[in-house]
């Protein structure tokens, strides 16, 4: 057995029991609140839980919900119904959290060229700030890491399998991450028609061009598309890329509110505009943020010492995948989150000492 899927295999061991033991202490943390130290949203999703469970949502059972209360609980999501499951037990969420990663992981693990990038890319995900708080709470984060990951591997193993578990994945976290994977696929596929790179940079600037002159439009179809409140490290930059996305240039745009947005909460730490007494969850999402931009600052490094064409392949999907989302009134890095993840493959696989070959995408079953 690798080195590294035995350090895998034993710590979600380690991490499975721990929660096991833990579901009752688990529980209470999310009914009082203080789970905020570990989950963004997982207190909220517990009072949604209650409040559908006392108007009798899941009376009959979650499979016989009443039409009613469908909508608003496929909107939340994975989270509520997994509580629903266990009548509000965390033991579920937990066992599916740590399967569903270590499963993710493990499969990325096989998939990588050698033991230097299996090393690096576990690393990195244990590092990552969201993952360890993210397997023993109700979130959504987790989900998002499972199926980049996943999604990663299929970039690399061309299998079915790993394709429809990412879509499945993407599904239970957010159904724009399921838009924006399936999005990629098709961008690369139209990109392996054109053999030049002259072609293909000119696709992508095509393609940018046409959605950020079309955006307007778009924006203007979406109810209360402003009635949110937005919130970055500073509100005149909010409304700068509101003007500017208001005037179909999202793409000169995109690259400025992209590292905006991974290193706001950093931005807001270094200005004093951090509370964290207002926002438990804050403490981690400056970790986040500290740990994206130092991700994404090697990221911008590499490229520009012509990587090898799989290493540069994973640091512009990561770069730009973000781009059919960015637009969207949401200033949380947590949404855009597979960004660095798929970053993160892209460094781990640069650490090899030989050269890789490009690996063309072909779906295989």
């Amino acid at each position: 057995m690798k080195q590294s899927t035995f350090i895998l295999l034993l710590s979600c061991l380690a991490f499975l029991i721990a929660g096991l033991l833990l579901d009752g202490y688990l529980v209470d943390i999310h009914r009082n609140g203080l789970a905020y130290w570990i989950s963004s949203d997982g207190p909220e999703y517990y009072r949604l839980y209650d409040t559908y469970s006392q108007l009798g949502a899941f009376d009959q059972g979650v499979f016989h919900i009443p039409p009613e209360y469908l909508p608003a609980l496929l909107s939340v999501g994975a989270p509520v119904i997994l509580l629903a499951i266990q009548d509000g037990h965390i033991w579920l969420t937990i066992i599916s959290n740590i399967l569903f990663f270590g499963f993710a992981l493990y499969s990325l693990l096989n998939a990588l060229p050698g033991k230097t990038s299996r090393a690096a890319i576990l690393a990195q995900m244990f590092l990552f700030p969201y993952t360890i708080p993210g397997l023993f709470s109700v979130n959504k984060e987790i989900w998002c890491i499972s199926a980049t990951l996943l999604f990663s591997t299929f970039l690399l193993t061309k299998k079915k399998r790993h394709l429809l578990l990412a879509l499945f994945c993407a599904f239970l976290s957010r159904y724009y991450l399921l838009v924006d994977f399936l999005v990629i696929i098709s961008f690369m596929y139209s990109l392996r028609r054109l053999r030049r790179k002259r072609q293909q940079r000119s696709l992508f600037i095509l393609a940018g061009a046409a959605f950020s002159l079309s955006l307007p439009s778009l924006i203007n179809l979406i109810p209360n598309y402003n009635a949110e409140e937005q919130v970055l490290a500073d509100g005149r930059a909010t409304q700068l890329f509101n003007m500017v996305m208001e005037h179909g240039l999202y793409i000169a745009a995109y690259p400025l509110k992209l590292i905006m947005l991974c290193s706001a909460k950093l931005l807001n730490f270094l200005t004093g505009n951090l509370d964290f007494d207002n926002r438990l969850f804050d403490h981690v999402e400056l970790l986040v943020s500290v740990f994206s931009a130092i991700v994404l600052v090697r990221s911008l490094q590499i490229l520009k010492h012509h990587p090898s064409h799989i290493v540069r392949q994973f640091l512009l999907i990561g770069l730009l995948s973000p781009f059919p989302l960015l637009w969207a009134p949401t200033y949380h890095w947590r949404y855009y989150i597979f960004s660095t993840v798929f970053l993160c493959v892209g460094l781990a696989i640069n650490r090899e000492n030989r050269a890789i070959n490009t690996i063309p995408l072909q779906i295989k079953g």
